[in-house]
């Protein structure tokens, strides 16, 4: 029983490592609009780039 645990946990293992590379690394694609857009009161640009100062 702990052998097959042993190599459950290792199968787990090499199948996370193996997994990131052709995963991308978490990397996505920036999407940019070109008109400003808001979903209710989220705005498209991060609220410090909207004030003016």
């Amino acid at each position: 029983m702990e052998l097959f645990l042993a190599l459950a946990f290792i199968l787990v293992i090499v199948a996370t490592v193996a997994i990131i590379p052709s995963d991308g690394h978490g990397h996505t694609p920036e999407e940019r609009s070109l008109q400003d857009w808001s979903d209710g009161v989220l705005p498209s640009r991060p609220f410090s780039q909207l004030m003016r100062w």
